[in-house]
């Protein structure tokens, strides 16, 4: 519980540090099209990885999906420490956004067996 509480946060503290970064640098225009940038990838992802869960493996959909989180964070990171544009911000933590909607679906297929195998 505490886990997925720290991890929700962490989505939350990042879509907030992305948004911020894009309004120290371009203003307000720019941060609601970097919010866009950032909420529709999520959503249109969120359709997708129910389909992914049922048709490939899902601890390999989970794994693939904490990967791509991994990266995007890293890769956005680096980019703001960088100073870079806002764009190299935005995009990998999109990317990041998106592949977040890979762990509930995975989680729900595998914990069943999970806690089938513990009794």
């Amino acid at each position: 519980m505490t886990a997925s509480l720290a991890a929700i946060a962490a989505e939350w503290m990042v879509f907030l540090g992305v948004l911020v970064y894009v309004f120290d640098r371009n203003g307000s225009t720019a941060t609601g099209l970097a919010s866009i940038a950032l909420l529709v990838p999520y959503t249109l992802a969120g359709s997708l990885t129910g389909s992914l869960v049922t048709r490939f493996h899902p601890q390999a959909v989970r794994l693939g999906g904490l990967a791509v989180q991994g990266a995007g964070y890293a890769i956005g990171a680096s980019a703001a420490l960088a100073a870079l544009p806002a764009p190299f911000v935005v995009l990998p933590a999109a990317a990041a956004s998106a592949a977040v909607t890979t762990l509930r679906p995975s989680a729900a297929r595998v914990l069943p067996g999970i806690v089938r195998n513990s009794r």
